[in-house]
């Protein structure tokens, strides 16, 4: 039972865990035991009011899609708005005089430079460099915000309580779960205005990447955090609600005829269109921010804080060989997918392997991403993707495939 479960969980990790992280941790393995995923605050209104197709993700039970149907959903979101429900993903504060320096340390991204109220994309490694998590990471006056995939946060959390007890055991760091924040992605061309119609802010002055809190006056004022991103390569906004009000706020979302619920299919192409890695398939710890094309994201110096895997990332920046990640299209008809072998027209070898691919609504064709051999990186380099045994002429294109269309600050002259 579950009761049974909860205690024997909770007298193993009670020493390395606070109480509210180990009962997240421990509701999500006891559901996994059971081969059931944990449901988000929105499960019922999916199933029941929505009619979505239903299946489990990084441990919870999500839509992939609804009946509109996946590429109805996809266009949407390129036209006009849609919806997602990301409650699967991990958000985390933290707080106390050394949760700067904590983060520098268990991060790439150089956080310290931040404007209050403004994020960056960092990532977390292991000591060889390897990414074990993607991350949304903001600055804030009194705390730090970050958004961690769902499949990793459990593996993210006991990471950074290895990290505080072995490196800052002596330092204030106050780790925080947010249990009860379900958290909506509105995307799409239209996303800020239908936002602006029920919030209570000015949305025209906030740009991508800008954290702030809202109210929502038809909901008595329930306080929001919005955040300018998201996954789709549109301009967008991620939306953290209590609990209380998030069935609420997604009617009045849906009440606007621009807005239509989408799923995990939806959001899986628009990623790839987008050029967005996924985490355990594009980027996992096997891979490390240099052949995944990332250091853009690494901090140039590692400043008063080495981040951990410094050394053996460097280490790697001076390799010479080894692997790229490339984005690819099919020049003949088919589809590749993960795990589709990579080989060479030159010389007929295997060079790599597709950690993505699928049917680009958009473009009309099969795209994806692969790792290659370096030298069969550039931009026309001809591949020989291989699908059900046979090959399928493909070429390394530019990223992204789709324009970006980011609401950006506009440059200072």
């Amino acid at each position: 039972t579950w009761g049974k479960y909860y205690t024997s969980f909770h007298n193993m990790h009670r020493n390395l865990l606070p109480k509210g992280i180990l009962t997240s941790i421990a509701k999500r393995n006891f559901c996994a035991a059971q081969g059931a995923g944990h449901k988000t605050a929105l499960y019922d209104y999916h199933v029941q009011k929505l009619k979505g197709k239903m299946v489990n993700f990084a441990g919870f039970q999500l839509p992939v899609q609804y009946p509109t149907g996946q590429v109805k959903e996809h266009q949407q979101c390129r036209e006009s708005a849609v919806v997602f429900d990301v409650s699967h993903m991990g958000q985390v504060k933290l707080r106390g005089k050394d949760a700067m320096a904590f983060i520098e340390t268990v991060s790439v991204g150089d956080i310290s430079s931040l404007k209050s109220g403004t994020s960056t994309l960092s990532m977390f490694l292991t000591p060889d460099a390897g990414i074990i998590d993607d991350t949304i990471i903001t600055r804030l006056d009194d705390h730090i915000h970050m958004v961690v995939n769902g499949g990793n946060k459990i593996k993210d959390l006991l990471h950074f309580q290895k990290v505080k007890e072995s490196i800052f055991n002596d330092k204030e760091v106050i780790i925080e779960y947010l249990e009860d924040k379900p958290l909506l992605a509105v995307q799409g061309p239209q996303a800020a205005d239908v936002l602006q119609k029920i919030l209570e802010i000015d949305l025209s002055k906030m740009y991508f990447m800008n954290f702030i809190e809202a109210t929502v006056p038809k909901l008595d004022n329930a306080p929001v955090f919005l955040s300018r991103t998201g996954y789709t390569g549109e301009d967008g906004f991620e939306v953290s609600i209590g609990t209380k009000y998030v069935e609420q706020f997604m009617d009045l979302l849906l009440q606007d005829t621009r807005v239509l619920p989408a799923g995990l299919g939806a959001r899986d192409s628009l990623r790839v269109e987008a050029g967005l890695c996924l985490h355990g398939n594009d980027i996992d710890e096997g891979r490390n921010p240099v052949e995944a094309g990332l250091m853009w994201v690494v901090r140039k110096q590692p400043g008063q804080h080495k981040y951990i895997g410094y050394e053996a990332l460097e280490a790697k920046r001076l390799e010479k060989g080894g692997q790229k990640r490339v984005c690819f299209e099919f020049v003949s008809s088919g589809i590749a997918r993960a795990a589709s072998e990579v080989f060479s027209v030159d010389q007929n070898k295997n060079i790599g392997i597709v950690t993505s691919g699928i049917y680009s609504p958009n473009l009309k064709k099969c795209i994806g991403m692969a790792y290659v051999e370096k030298k069969y990186s550039k931009v026309g380099t001809d591949l020989n993707i291989i699908v059900r045994k046979n090959g399928n002429q493909a070429k390394v294109v530019k990223s992204p495939f789709v324009p970006s269309k980011y609401y950006k600050a506009p440059e200072s002259k």
